[in-house]
């Protein structure tokens, strides 16, 4: 579950940072999908149907991650900075919790 919900968060995230050095492309599809912005609360509801999971445990780790994730960047970039001597890209956390929202959106 972690893995599709990183790559549709973070995929997005990195094609802004740095277009042109990372496709819009997902490792993994989701349902149908394998963009970003085409996945839809159907595909993960074929998703969890394809994994042989129930759907509305599938929705509350969606919901967990998406609420959670922000968070853990917030404080894995700052560990980063204090141990490396060197920022993260200053849009990078503002990325993550913008798809993050938009994965919370799909779910409601």
């Amino acid at each position: 579950m972690f893995a599709p919900f990183y790559d549709l968060v973070a995929i997005e995230s990195f094609y802004v940072i740095r277009s042109g050095i990372w496709a819009r492309k997902l490792a993994f599809r989701i349902g149908q999908h394998d963009t970003p912005k085409e996945v839809s609360i159907d595909d993960w509801r074929n998703f969890a149907k394809d994994l042989g999971v129930p759907e509305k445990p599938t929705f509350k780790r969606l919901e967990e991650l998406a609420v959670g994730m922000p968070d853990v960047v917030t404080r894995e970039c700052s560990e980063f900075s204090a141990q490396h001597g060197q920022n993260v890209h200053e849009g990078f956390e503002g990325y993550i919790r913008k798809w993050c929202e938009w994965v919370l959106g799909q779910l409601r």
